[in-house]
């Protein structure tokens, strides 16, 4: 009896596929075997960032928090990210150290260390690592982020991270996302221009007013989908409110309102001052009772810090 040739090929070549399938897989795989490392850890990081978020009343405020450590790691040719929960690195920094049993893999974007029951973790003698090595690896917890004035005409073309220091001139009330998640909606003016700004998570929930001059570091430059280009915050986002001292001023109070738990003061100037709860106490109606009244305020843009009667 004779094998058909016809099926014959059909079956090499089904074979031939499978192998290629299996090596692409093989390939592709986002993990590595276990294997023997020797590593300098070059710089730790300490991060505490929400978990999740909860609304109470008019404000939100976070619900859960969550810390994790991270360690900058090399081993003198690959930058290494290593992250692990709680207050306390898995690698001390400075120290060097020879590890089997360890996996890594790419899966993120970038080289992260697996550290399973299995791995052994051994101190040994500080390996030498060159500055740019050293740079390479700490600008995975640490990454740069570009100081712009604004005013660049490819600012929403860059890639990378940018800083920018500006006046708020216009905020919105923090919002949730379908997901639970607070988004704080601002305008950014820097030098003449005026830039779409939105904050996510922690740092939607900044103490940010009109007015206040403010330094935002590691924003993306994002074109939305509708065509807008904004600033959009992200994890490595911090924020640093310039310090201004209270000015003090005597206004006539004509009329009162609460707003978001703060009290919003009308003056005779047509001016409006923002009193938090903090600084107040008793009811709308008492005050009410009292206009017109003369006080003197402490405040910040607009925003009051302390509050006095005039006799």
């Amino acid at each position: 009896m004779f094998r058909d040739s016809n099926n014959s090929k059909l079956y090499f070549f089904m074979l031939l596929r499978y192998y290629f399938l299996f090596l692409t897989i093989r390939m592709a795989h986002p993990y590595s075997t276990p294997q023997k490392l020797a590593l300098k850890c070059i710089q730790t990081r300490l991060i505490q960032k929400a978990g999740s978020f909860v609304r109470r009343g008019f404000k939100i405020t976070i619900d859960t928090q969550h810390t994790s450590t991270v360690c900058a790691l090399t081993d003198g040719s690959r930058a290494i990210y290593h992250k692990k929960n709680g207050s306390y690195p898995e690698f001390e920094e400075g120290a060097s150290y020879i590890l089997k049993n360890c996996t890594l893999s790419d899966r993120h974007g970038r080289l992260c260390l697996l550290v399973g029951r299995s791995t052994l973790k051994f101190r040994t003698a500080p390996l030498k690592i060159s500055e740019e090595a050293e740079r390479a690896a700490v600008e995975l917890i640490h990454p740069p982020s570009y100081s712009a004035t604004g005013e660049e005409e490819d600012l929403f073309s860059r890639s990378g991270y940018l800083s920018l220091l500006g006046k708020v001139e216009k905020i919105q009330k923090v919002r949730m996302t379908m997901s639970d998640i607070p988004v704080l909606d601002l305008k950014m003016k820097c030098g003449e221009r005026l830039l779409d700004v939105s904050l996510w998570r922690d740092e939607a929930l900044s103490e940010l007013h009109e007015g206040d001059n403010v330094h935002i570091s590691h924003m993306r430059a994002t074109i939305l989908a509708s065509g807008n280009a904004k600033l959009q915050s992200s994890n490595y986002t911090t924020i640093k409110i310039e310090e201004v001292e209270p000015v003090e001023q005597e206004v006539e109070v004509v009329g009162v309102t609460e707003i978001d738990d703060n009290c919003h003061l009308l003056t005779a100037d047509d001016e409006i001052f923002v009193v938090p709860s903090e600084h107040y106490c008793g009811s709308i109606d008492d005050l009410i009772m009292e206009l017109p009244m003369k006080i003197i305020v402490n405040h910040v843009n607009k925003r009051v810090v302390s509050v006095q009667t005039v006799n």
